[in-house]
């Protein structure tokens, strides 16, 4: 401002001082030529025509000055303020909290940044090409979009949005980048970059949670239909194990009556025809079976409570293979693992289900095709936070149809077989907290896996003697 207010008054003085001047010479060119006294000479004898020519010319320069100082006025007022809007806007940009940039569309030159941009970055990048000092890279991005911001005829086509990780600084920013026309008449790109790192932070953690939810949802649903399942079996079981053991006492009676009645056949039939023979003896050993399942079904009506104490697998494991040795031809193959692990489990009820499913293994084997390395395994192992004992044979397998029936009471594909054995040993495994499933390795065999409830420091002092007394019958686990 006082700059062009001292311009203003040096061009009045010049004008001024010229006025003057012309003055000066038009009373002394008076004087001279026509030699009369002055004021005469000033008023009377110059011609009338030329007096107002000089005084026009006078007047028009007093105009031109006044003109000329009015212009320079206009424009510093102009300049003062075209300078304090762009201070303004200077700090309009500088206070956005956000990354922004002008760049040339075709050298990547960056022409300016706000002061958030340079605080981000370290520095002023004016100057610099922006693939190399946005992102480090020696050639401009293979994303970068500044050939999209102007259409066929040269003009812009709006606003470009998208979102990206900035390599240098590693947050993730939501761009917004349009075509503007810069002080020399180009078209340049503004770029306005929001830091989303955190939102992106929480959309991460919100989708995590969701899908911890949906598998939380999704096991407790899992477990509510298996508890669900189990409720209604054992509610299944327990009305069968009501009429199992009224039907048992009944028919003990008639069985035990024709069971006598075919002893003395065979024994006054010991003389005679060999036909006859055959039909008492076939009685017999119906009559026999009948029993098994009879005692079967007392069994499986009088299960009582479990008595749970901790008990050491391995020592369990080895007394059930002393009481149940393997058949001539099958190998038993206890493989690596925890065998020193502590379970919470009724020992005796633990035994019983071993036992059953040993020896169920044993007969598989032997109704196969002979095998040169028939094998009985048990893998004691870590799943899912859980313990199991898996049992495999070599033997047939399990048809497909029927693993989900073979734990069904009185299902079996034996031929001497009561149905009730698998069905009580699923029964005894889930009082006792744990589970049993069956998987068939068809054409090469099946396994058994026993889910066990692990002992820890609060349950009931340890009871981890021998364990021998408690076991179960021999011939009595073959029942399934």
């Amino acid at each position: 401002m006082k700059r062009a207010f001292s311009g203003r008054i040096w061009i009045l003085l010049a004008i001024f001082l010229g006025a003057l001047v012309w003055l000066y010479d038009s009373l002394l060119d008076a004087f001279i030529f026509y030699q009369a006294p002055f004021l005469d000479m000033l008023i009377l004898r110059v011609p009338a025509r030329e007096l107002a020519v000089r005084a026009s010319v006078w007047i028009a320069l007093l105009g031109l000055g006044w003109m000329i100082s009015r212009h320079t006025s206009l424009q510093s007022r102009r300049g003062a303020a075209l300078r304090e809007s762009t201070q303004m806007l200077m700090l309009l940009l500088d206070g956005v909290q956000a990354d922004i940039y002008v760049g040339d569309l075709e050298s990547y030159e960056i022409l300016f940044t706000n002061r958030h941009m340079r605080e981000s970055f370290g520095g002023d990048l004016v100057g610099q090409v922006c693939y190399r000092a946005l992102r480090n890279e020696t050639q401009p991005c293979g994303h970068c979009p500044n050939s999209q911001f102007l259409d066929e005829k040269g003009e812009p086509r709006g606003v470009i949005v998208w979102e990206g990780v900035n390599p240098l600084t590693g947050r993730w920013y939501l761009f917004h980048d349009h075509a503007i026309r810069w002080v020399d008449g180009r078209y340049v790109r503004l770029q306005l970059a929001v830091d989303i790192t955190l939102i992106k932070k929480a959309e991460a953690a919100l989708i995590e949670r969701s899908a911890n939810l949906e598998r939380e949802v999704e096991a407790r649903t899992r477990q509510l239909a298996e508890s669900q399942a189990r409720l209604l079996r054992a509610e299944k079981l327990a009305a069968l194990g009501k009429i199992a053991g009224g039907i048992a006492h009944d028919l003990r009676n008639p069985l035990a009556v024709i069971s006598n009645a075919a002893y003395m056949l065979a024994t006054t039939l010991e003389q005679g025809d060999r036909v006859d023979r055959e039909y008492v003896q076939l009685i017999q050993r119906e009559v026999g079976r009948s029993g098994e399942i009879i005692e079967a079904l007392l069994q499986f009506s009088r299960q009582s409570p479990p008595t749970r104490e901790r008990v050491n697998l391995k020592w369990c494991v080895q007394e059930v293979l002393e009481r149940c040795p393997s058949p001539p031809g099958v190998i038993v193959d206890q493989a690596a693992g925890n065998w020193e692990r502590t379970i919470l489990f009724d020992r005796a009820q633990l035994q019983q289900v071993l036992a059953n499913l040993i020896l169920n293994a044993y007969e598989a084997m032997e109704s196969a095709p002979r095998h040169p390395s028939h094998c009985l395994r048990l893998t004691p192992r870590e799943a899912n936070g859980a313990f199991e004992l898996c049992i495999e044979d070599t033997g047939p397998g399990i048809p497909e149809e029927n693993l989900d029936r073979i734990f069904e009471p009185l299902f079996t594909t034996k031929k001497r077989g009561t149905g009730m054995g698998l069905t009580i040993a699923q029964g005894l495994v889930e009082a006792n907290g744990g589970s049993l499933r069956a998987e068939s390795l068809q054409g090469s065999g099946a396994r058994f896996v026993l889910t066990l409830p692990i002992a820890t420091q609060e349950t009931a002092a340890i009871h981890e003697g021998s364990g021998r007394s408690g076991m179960v019958e021999e011939g009595q686990n073959a029942m399934a």
